[in-house]
């Protein structure tokens, strides 16, 4: 067993450490000669077959500083091995190894440790939820004049563009030197308060001929607080290639049969209605859900090492990187249209990488202290609710899309956390169920007992 003198441990940051430990001067002999050894048979010494040199011909061969620096190789994971176990550390990722010292052999290693939570007094938390968007005509009414849009017959017309209209054009929307869209020969209905593009792009519009070449300078109010361009100027150029009018099909039983799943007018209201309201209410639990975790979170310790991060930053970027590929860019390509270098984009994307890192390994600490667990079943009764959504032909693609132990473990990963997710709303409800050891003096003592 290696001998360690002169240990001592720095705590750099959160979740990273510095152990620093001198090596006894018998075991860097043994580890020197050991170094010999493997030099002598993967090098070939004059005068000696492979593995035949001595160890003073080794030593003379290659000096003894440089069979010091191999004798590091030989004794490093040794040293790191005792310095881990000793201390009872769990290391996250591979340490960084520095030399400081050859005589006496002293070895600094940079450790970052695993995550640490304090998830703080969740069990306490209590929050009201908002009761949702209550759906009513005016919604319903909008819903069905998108209807009526899907619908409606197009023809090109010679004149100039009017609110009702498509207009084929060539359009870039910039807000400074950020490119927001550039699109090519794109069809965009012109539908005042509901702008395909951007906040008052179609009253923008309005006039474009055929052939037109127009540019504008668009402020969009402070007021708007659904688009994320609020108090932004956009400069705005389209170049029109053809106009085209919509005539709308009438309202009546006629287009509701048209989906082919309704009889009458009413009948379709009533099936948007209740699609909008089961909506409003999605939006309204997620509102909701959002509010709990930010608030558990924000009464947590999380703290983690920068490497995790890192890791997490490089994850999304790779996620970024496909989804612009499937718009037809090269990643690089969007940058430069965006005027972002790769740095400029990964310092943009950290605090919501990070926000998504606090918010994960908080749920996972949670899980862990609640007793929850997925077990293999469960991912198959999941697997098989996914599956059920879906036309019968169909879902045996599902089926084999779960079949594979990464796809099983991510399905479990994403349990997990709604399970947790629906542990800490119950709690922020009052409607807590009582865990094993919930009874225990370190538990908050308004705990509600399921009946």
């Amino acid at each position: 067993m290696t001998t360690l003198q002169n240990v001592t441990e720095e705590k750099l940051g959160p979740c990273l450490i510095a152990l620093q430990a001198e090596v006894a001067a018998a075991d860097v002999a043994t580890a020197m000669q050991s170094a010999a050894q493997r030099i002598a048979r993967q090098t070939r010494i004059p005068g000696f077959r492979k593995g035949k040199a001595p160890y003073a011909v080794v030593l003379r061969t290659i000096g003894k500083e440089a069979l010091r620096q191999e004798a590091v190789e030989e004794i490093a994971d040794d040293v790191l091995i005792k310095l881990l176990d000793e201390r009872s550390i769990n290391a996250y990722a591979r340490p960084v190894l520095e030399v400081v010292s050859q005589e006496p052999m002293t070895l600094k290693y940079t450790v970052a440790t695993r995550p640490v939570i304090d998830p703080g007094a969740y069990r306490s938390l209590r929050l009201e939820p908002k009761p949702a968007e209550q759906i009513g005509d005016t919604q319903v009414d909008r819903a069905l004049a998108q209807v009526q849009r899907a619908h409606a017959t197009i023809a090109t017309v010679e004149r100039a563009a009017e609110i009702g209209d498509i207009v084929n054009m060539d359009v870039k929307i910039m807000s400074g030197e950020a490119m927001l869209i550039d699109r090519k020969a794109t069809d965009v209905a012109l539908v005042e308060g509901e702008e395909d593009l951007t906040p008052g792009f179609s009253r923008a519009m309005i006039g474009v001929a055929k052939g037109d070449s127009r540019t504008i300078n668009l402020l969009v109010a402070e007021s708007d607080t659904e688009s994320g361009l609020a108090g932004q100027t956009l400069n705005i150029t389209a170049v029109v290639h053809e106009v085209k009018s919509m005539t709308l099909p009438a309202l009546d039983d006629e287009l509701a049969k048209t989906d082919g799943r309704f009889e009458t007018l009413d009948e379709l209201r009533a099936d948007l209605k209740k699609n909008l309201q089961d909506n409003a209410d999605h939006v309204a639990k997620e509102t909701f859900d959002d509010e709990v975790l930010k608030a558990a979170v924000a009464g947590a310790k999380v703290e983690y090492p920068d490497v995790m991060l890192n890791e997490e930053v490089n994850h999304q970027i790779e996620h970024f990187k496909e989804d612009v590929a499937q718009q037809g860019f090269v990643f690089d390509q969007w940058l430069r249209m965006n005027n972002m270098s790769l740095d400029t984009f990964r310092s943009s994307i950290r605090p919501g990488s990070e926000s998504r890192l606090r918010n994960t390994l908080f749920l996972y600490d949670i899980a862990e202290r609640e007793g929850l667990k997925v077990q293999a079943d469960d991912i198959n009764v999941e697997v098989e609710s996914m599956a059920a959504r879906y036309p019968e032909d169909l879902r045996g693609y599902v089926r084999d899309a779960y079949k594979d132990k990464n796809s099983q473990v991510a399905l479990g990963l994403t349990l997990l956390q709604r399970w947790t997710m629906e542990k800490l709303v119950a709690i922020a409800k009052g409607e807590v169920v009582m865990l094993p050891g919930d009874a225990d003096a370190a538990r908050p003592s308004d705990v509600v007992v399921a009946s």
